[in-house]
């Protein structure tokens, strides 16, 4: 387990690192989402032998929040990010690699994150566990308007794609304020 961990440390730090001394921006966002729709499909709840079903949690204030920390190449209408993202809720967290993509249309942005293969979960006390270094992978596709050049507001879905069950992906759909540290240079100038 602690081979695990020291190779999960070693990829995200490589991935920053060389991100930094490249034409890059450090950049963080930290997310506030609302889940408002839950769903997984009935062929997974079978195999899990599980009853979630597609859930209306719109009636309770689902929040889990994240912090996106990466490397932000600017290029233009689209940006590219390398860094890492950890969901938290403060007793418990988890950490894992992850690739954004930007796209600015004047104070709109369009996000695609994907992230995962390895994850870091910690949290107070002694846990620490590394996810397995291949079975899954997330998707985040949002879209907001930028409120001021260090706030969006703004809609996404999110998935969790499992190599065991392609066909079968949980999902939520939300919606979300962003806070940006470090907005970039684009939107420094307007």
């Amino acid at each position: 387990m602690k081979r695990k961990w020291i190779i999960a440390v070693a990829v995200v730090a490589m991935l920053v690192g060389g991100a930094s001394v490249a034409s890059a921006g450090f950049r963080m966002d930290i997310d506030v989402p609302w889940y408002i729709y839950v769903g997984l499909s009935e062929a997974l709840e079978d195999e899990l032998d599980a009853d979630f079903g597609t859930t209306d949690i719109s009636q309770f204030a689902v929040v889990i929040p994240n912090i996106q920390m990466y490397y932000m190449f600017e290029g233009g209408l689209l940006n590219i990010g390398l860094g890492a993202r950890i969901y938290t809720v403060l007793l418990m967290n988890f950490l894992y690699p992850s690739v954004v993509g930007e796209i600015r249309l004047g104070r709109f942005d369009v996000n695609l994150n994907v992230g995962g293969i390895v994850g870091v979960l910690f949290g107070l006390g002694p846990t620490l566990e590394v996810t397995p270094s291949a079975g899954w992978f997330t998707a985040d596709l949002s879209a907001g308007y930028r409120v001021t050049d260090w706030f969006r507001i703004g809609v996404g879905a999110f998935a969790i794609g499992l190599t065991e069950y392609p066909d079968m992906w949980p999902y939520a759909a939300y919606v979300s304020g962003k806070f940006i540290v470090n907005p970039g240079r684009r939107n420094r100038d307007r």
